[in-house]
Formats: C-alpha cells, sequence, structure tokens
C-alpha cells in the first residue's frame, strides 16, 4: 500500500519555531525597554535648552516680558509671563533622575571692565531664582549650572544658545 504524502510541520518542527521566537523575543525586550526609558527621561541639559529656547520665544511671540523661575525646593522650572500667567512648569526630577536635592542654579554674568565694552563677562557670586526673556529676543547675560554633573552652560542673551559648556573647569 502506498502512503500518501501530507503537508504541513511536525509537532518537532512547531515547538522549535516556537522556542527560537520565545528566544530572540527575550533577547528583543531589554534594548526595546532601554530605548523607551531613554525617549521618556531627557537629558537635564537638553530639557534646559528646550526651555529657554521656548522662553525666547514665547516672550517674541507674546510681545511682553517672560519669566523663567527655578524653584529649588521642588525643583520645577516655571515659565510665565512678567504679569504672573503660567505657561508651563517642568519639573526636572525626572530629567535629573534626583529626588529633593538642588539640580541646578541661575547666575547673571556682569561685564569684567564696566567701562570696556568687550565681550569679555564673569559670574556674579550670588545665584538668582529668575532670569526675564523680553520682547526684543534678548534677556540679560546668564550661566547655568547643573549641580551634578560640574557643567556650567554660558548662554548668549540673544540666540537662546550655549556659547560656553564648561565642564569641571574645562571649556569647549
Amino acid at each position: 500500500m502506498r502512503r500518501l504524502q501530507q503537508a504541513g510541520f511536525t509537532v518537532v518542527e512547531v515547538f522549535l519555531v516556537i522556542t527560537l521566537l520565545a528566544i530572540v523575543a527575550t533577547l528583543m525586550v531589554v534594548p526595546v525597554q532601554h530605548m523607551a526609558e531613554q525617549v521618556q527621561v531627557r537629558p537635564l541639559e537638553e530639557t534646559l535648552l528646550n526651555v529657554v529656547r521656548k522662553a525666547h520665544m514665547e516672550a517674541r511671540q507674546r510681545n511682553i516680558p517672560v519669566v523663567l523661575h527655578y524653584a529649588g525646593e521642588s525643583n520645577v522650572l516655571e515659565l510665565a509671563t512678567a504679569s504672573g500667567i503660567m505657561i508651563e512648569e517642568i519639573d526636572l526630577q525626572a530629567a535629573a533622575g534626583e529626588e529633593d536635592a538642588e539640580i541646578l542654579r541661575f547666575f547673571r554674568m556682569l561685564p569684567e571692565d564696566p567701562k570696556n565694552e568687550s565681550l569679555a563677562y564673569e559670574t556674579e557670586e550670588e545665584s538668582i531664582d529668575s532670569i526675564v526673556f523680553h520682547p526684543a529676543g534678548a534677556s540679560a547675560p546668564f550661566a547655568i549650572e547643573l549641580l551634578q554633573k560640574d557643567i556650567r552652560l554660558v548662554m548668549d542673551p540673544f540666540s537662546s544658545e550655549p556659547l560656553i559648556r564648561e565642564v569641571e573647569g574645562h571649556e569647549s
């Protein structure tokens, strides 16, 4: 008697394919979770630069001064109009990955020699809580110090971009 050939897979073949798929899926879980965490939590420096850019843009669009205020006790940046209308609150704890510790400071930049109109500035010793952005697209010269990473960003008062990035005394 002749046996008919049947199309299909054996139980062993199906089991082998399922096992291989399970192994590949297990290997992919860790990289996908890591990518999701990176998308959700942006680095603190990037978050700050985006907020400064937004403050400049809001001041120009609304044609009124906009204030960027740092509440150190709660690690929240508040973006509001000079009259106190809240635009946005940014919680920095997620970006910084730390709780309760102050993570940044704003500093006013003063001319090294007020009589000389050079572009040389020095950081004022006392930190400040707020930076005001004017509708003309400028702010007073300021620096942002990231305390966790020993980074100081000296900001351009006109373009919202860092002029100097100092890392533990090294400029870049």
